[in-house]
């Protein structure tokens, strides 16, 4: 490989980690502007979380085994 070719990845690996480094401080600088949730908030965030996932669980059990059934009578299967 010529030396060309070396000096255009150098010169991409300098931008690149000045790019890099900005990201990351803007990263951090929005982390700090975050905010976050407290115990309670987060209890009840996952609560409510739980409980929807448990319900459509249980709907689209319902949903399938009432189809299965329908279908198994039909003699579809």
């Amino acid at each position: 490989m010529n030396v060309a070719f070396f000096r255009w990845m150098w010169k991409g690996l300098k931008t690149t980690g000045l790019s890099i480094a900005n990201f990351f401080k803007g990263v951090v600088r929005e982390i700090k502007r975050i905010r976050w949730p407290n115990k309670k908030a987060m209890t009840e965030n996952t609560v409510t979380v739980v409980v929807f996932s448990a319900f459509f669980a249980l709907f689209f059990s319902a949903c399938y085994t009432i189809g299965h059934a329908v279908l198994t009578a039909l003699e579809y299967f």
